[in-house]
């Protein structure tokens, strides 16, 4: 059997910690770290789970020194899985985390996007967070939400620096700054789904106000 199987039978010894994490912690609370199952190893018929190879290797080597280990009296809860969770559980343990640092910035920044609500540029803003900071997700997909982040802040940034460079009479060209050209444009762009949103499978824009095309 392999080790994940033997922990979900229950049969593995002290109580499904790792031996040598809570024996380097020099046996304290917090040291009691449930393993995956990923590596396990055999000992005069009993079997035990270890946390990472490198606490496998110290343990194959010398497993008599994390083989009689007395657990404290109170040790960590076994925790449920998320599937068994109610709805509130769910998203409190699977996503509470991320929810609370993407909308504290959210509060910081303050989001704003040309043609689009306060309320749905909030919301876009969140799902381009999450998706940026998911770190199940590889390495280049989260860099890819990064940079749609990334220009999503700069498009809301554009409405005050238009606002502050933008004036009442008309100026030819040639007495314009450079940028502002480029900045108008893609502002006027905006009406259309940008980049980001379309990239998304379900894009948070309300019904009633679809992207132009």
């Amino acid at each position: 059997k392999t080790g994940k199987e033997i922990l979900a039978s229950g049969k593995t010894s002290f109580t499904d910690f790792c031996p040598v994490t809570y024996s380097e912690s020099s046996c304290a609370y917090e040291g009691l770290k449930r393993p995956d199952g990923t590596f396990a190893a055999s000992y005069k018929g009993k079997t035990y789970v270890l946390l990472t190879l490198k606490a496998l290797d110290k343990f194959m080597r010398r497993p008599e020194d994390f083989c009689n280990l007395q657990l404290p009296a109170k040790v960590p809860p076994k925790p449920l899985p998320l599937q068994e969770l109610p709805t509130g559980g769910y998203l409190e343990l699977g996503t509470g985390e991320a929810l609370t640092d993407a909308i504290d910035a959210v509060g910081n920044f303050k989001p704003k996007l040309p043609f689009i609500s306060v309320t749905d540029s909030s919301l876009i803003f969140v799902a381009l967070y999450l998706k940026a900071n998911n770190k199940k997700n590889p390495l280049f997909v989260r860099q890819k939400w990064q940079a749609a982040l990334d220009l999503f802040k700069s498009d809301c940034e554009n409405i005050s620096f238009l606002g502050r460079k933008m004036t009442r009479r008309y100026k030819p060209k040639e007495h314009r700054l450079p940028e502002l050209d480029k900045r108008l444009e893609r502002f006027f762009d905006l009406e259309k789904c940008p980049s980001y949103l379309t990239s998304m499978k379900k894009p948070p824009i309300p019904a009633k106000a679809p992207c132009k095309k």
